[in-house]
């Protein structure tokens, strides 16, 4: 949801929460012990939008890294910088209930994705 402003036809777009899809939820404690570091990658990488393009979703590190479009290159020149890995993993480890093979497993798909962006990020 977002907010109409009608005097000066303006639309502005709520902030996008993620609901945690894209760090695979569903994964057993036990698959994610069983993962190999390829399958890691590709799990990482291979992480798909409800937003399409040409009909299609949008694969998130593809689309980012094609630097296509420019309203997501200025997003990420203005957010790359403020992303601290150290921070999000302290917080992961920080998760009494969850397991350590799954905060592994999250810490090294951000990771992951983190080093996508920052090669990006070096590119624009």
């Amino acid at each position: 949801m977002g907010n109409i402003n009608k005097k000066d036809s303006v639309i502005l777009f709520a902030p996008i929460y993620d609901c945690g899809s894209c760090l695979n939820p569903i994964l057993e404690d036990r698959e994610i012990e069983e993962l190999t570091n390829a399958e890691m990658k590709n799990l990482a990488i291979n992480s798909y939008s409800c937003i399409k393009e040409n009909g299609k979703k949008i694969n998130y590190m593809s689309y980012i890294s094609s630097m296509k479009n420019e309203e997501c290159n200025k997003a990420i020149q203005r957010i790359f910088k403020r992303i601290n890995l150290d921070k999000i993993n302290r917080f992961i480890d920080s998760i009494d209930c969850m397991s350590v093979s799954r905060k592994n497993f999250y810490k090294k798909m951000i990771e992951i994705r983190y080093n996508i962006l920052n090669d990006v990020y070096n590119k624009l």
